[in-house]
């Protein structure tokens, strides 16, 4: 049967002798492989982890992709599955497979980046009220703007859905104040906190 394990026998049989053999066939295992990618690039993600588990919920295997972002899980058997998929820096995704005896089944997923925030409270550093209307310009480390905004009448300003990096620049301005440069980094998932005082000229 296609669908379980081959099995070879060996008997020796003599003249007028009938020979019972019992075979106990194993059912085919299933496998299951595809690519992580991000969902926002299309590119494929190296060291993502997919972890593999049963219908209760067991851990059944952890594989983790390649540099092509491809992973392959073999030897499972027939059943239903979840697989999680992880990578730093994106949203973990889930999703299910039922698999049947010596099925091969793809399944691609791609990861949503998961973004982070900076919030920033900017006052002026003779008085300590906040600044109004003070611009904040957030750009990478080779100068590119990824997001500005002002402060309200708290001095707060927001910028929300940054790609997660070490390297970002963060210029404040506001006239009659002297500008102010700081290097900021933007966390997967979180929201990164910032206070500038600014001098007046």
């Amino acid at each position: 049967e296609p669908a379980y394990q081959n099995l070879t026998l060996g008997a020796v049989v003599r003249p007028g002798q009938t020979v019972m053999l019992d075979a106990a066939l194993a059912p085919q295992p299933a496998s299951v492989s595809g690519t992580v990618t991000s969902a926002a690039t299309g590119r494929p993600l190296a060291g993502a982890r997919v972890v593999v588990m049963d219908q209760a919920g067991i851990h059944v295997t952890t594989v983790l992709t390649d540099g092509a972002g491809r992973y392959e899980v073999e030897g499972l058997a027939a059943g239903s599955y979840t697989l999680l998929f992880q990578a730093a820096d994106f949203r973990s995704e889930r999703t299910g497979v039922s698999l049947d005896p010596g099925d091969a089944v793809v399944v691609d997923q791609a990861l949503e980046p998961d973004p982070g925030a900076l919030r920033g409270t900017v006052t002026d550093a003779m008085t300590g009220e906040p600044l109004a209307r003070a611009a904040a310009v957030l750009r990478t480390a080779a100068g590119v703007p990824v997001g500005s905004a002002l402060t309200d009448g708290r001095g707060v300003f927001l910028l929300p859905g940054l790609a997660p990096s070490p390297n970002y620049k963060l210029t404040v301005t506001r006239p009659g104040h002297a500008s102010q440069v700081l290097s900021v980094v933007v966390t997967a998932g979180q929201t990164t906190e910032v206070a500038v005082a600014l001098q007046p000229q």
